[in-house]
């Protein structure tokens, strides 16, 4: 079997543009959250995944997939947000095996909410709406109480 054709020079240099981008965005994102919530980006979209999911909650093996995270790096993440009284953990009623996250009211409730600098209201990193930023926004009341 043949190797696949490489880049070439063109498509190279966009390729390692958009690594580039993707990584300050990323950065930003995360030092924005960090700074005006207290929480890391990773954080926040647990919190955003679970406030859009159906009872706001989901099974760990979910939320690890949904989040790309490592079900060990989740549930460290778990742990901390447990701590802070936003997120809850239960065992499944039919399957003892399995653990369920779920998005507390303290948390559902909050006033005090970190606004990913996607928002226009965050003046933060971008200016305009987006699609994920509308999704975002539905998640904002998972903040820090």
């Amino acid at each position: 079997m043949a190797d696949p054709p490489w880049l070439d020079d063109d498509e190279q240099e966009t390729w390692r543009a958009f690594l580039w981008t993707s990584r300050l965005l990323n950065e930003a994102l995360d030092r924005q959250l960090q700074r005006d919530s207290g929480m890391p980006h990773a954080y926040y979209m647990i919190l955003a995944m679970l406030s859009e999911s159906p009872g706001r909650a989901r099974t760990m093996s979910e939320l690890a997939e949904v989040v790309h995270s490592s079900p060990s790096r989740l549930s460290h993440a778990v742990n901390r947000l447990e701590a802070a009284g936003w997120v809850r953990r239960s065992k499944h009623p039919t399957d003892r095996r399995t653990t369920i996250a779920e998005l507390t009211t303290q948390a559902s409730t909050c006033s005090s909410r970190p606004r990913p600098a996607t928002s226009p209201r965050s003046g933060g990193t971008c200016s305009t709406r987006s699609r994920a930023s509308r999704r975002w926004s539905s998640a904002r009341r998972c903040a820090r109480c």
